[in-house]
């Protein structure tokens, strides 16, 4: 009873943190406190579960089980990778497109891309603010470095193709850090923590919409702080400060969530997983 307790809970959990991130895209994007509230505490409420179903966890899950979640996250990376190769050639939003301006503007160019007049199209409309795009870059230059190799010469497939490598990088990383969270020490082979958090990651549907069609760039940082994490996980420091250092030098976005690090070694493990 207890097992097929916890298997309900692993389907359930990710049902409704999906249905809370596809309702945040769907939502007025002027209420974008009231959104980014309701989003960090449905995320809240999973990091919770998770760690609750972590420590309840006394003995092994039943091999079947371990064999349906190794079928949903395959089935899931192939469906979003199909969704990425459909969506190679799709329009971008500015973000992709500064992105691009800034990289011509440094390589053929030769001109700094945060005093070059980027983004700066008249016929972008305005929000209730009055706010329209903006001259120069609006990211650091790490970002530039993740874009660069593949969008010099496929500009827009490139960047997407880009986003597709980190989709995976980010996945490998959330399942190792996963999978090392406080493992029991009865647990072989696949790991059931990562597979559940590799599973919850590919469900989430801000991947193929935003990722892959309108081609955002948060995982250009995303990648790297998980790295990190994981990195001091194992114990390598230096490879934990560069990580987290070039995930800061692309978007200041993820660096609060340093602070996890300074939990003692044992919890930041089990918070890192949640996240």
């Amino acid at each position: 009873m207890r097992t097929l307790l916890h298997i309900l809970a692993d389907l359930l959990v990710p049902a409704a943190l999906c249905c809370a991130v596809w309702y945040m895209e769907i939502s007025d994007w002027d209420h974008g406190v009231a959104r980014g509230a309701a989003l960090a505490g449905t995320t809240l409420a999973v990091a919770v579960v998770y760690l609750w179903r972590g420590r309840r966890e006394a003995s092994p899950v039943p091999r079947a089980y371990l064999y349906l979640l190794c079928l949903a996250a395959g089935l899931l990376l192939g469906w979003r990778s199909v969704q990425s190769w459909e969506k190679l050639n799709s329009v971008p939003l500015d973000i992709a497109f500064s992105t691009l301006d800034s990289i011509k503007a440094i390589v053929h160019g030769h001109k700094d891309p945060y005093a070059n007049p980027i983004d700066s199209r008249k016929e972008a409309p305005k929000d209730a603010r009055g706010f329209r795009y903006y001259h120069g870059y609006k990211y650091l230059p790490a970002m530039l470095l993740v874009y660069a190799p593949l969008a010099v010469k496929w500009e827009f497939p490139g960047i997407m193709f880009t986003n597709w490598l980190l989709f995976l990088a980010v996945g490998v990383l959330i399942y190792l850090l996963a999978a090392r969270s406080a493992a029991p020490p009865w647990e072989t082979g696949f790991s059931a923590r990562g597979l559940r958090g590799l599973v919850l990651y590919l469900s989430l549907g801000m991947i193929g919409l935003e990722l892959f069609e309108k081609g955002v760039n948060d995982f250009a940082q995303m990648a790297p702080l998980l790295l990190g994490f994981y990195a001091l996980s194992r114990g390598r420091m230096t490879l934990a400060g560069v990580a987290v250092g070039f995930s800061l030098g692309a978007k200041l976005l993820p660096g609060a969530i340093i602070a996890l690090m300074f939990l003692p070694l044992a919890w930041n493990r089990r918070f890192v997983y949640a996240a």
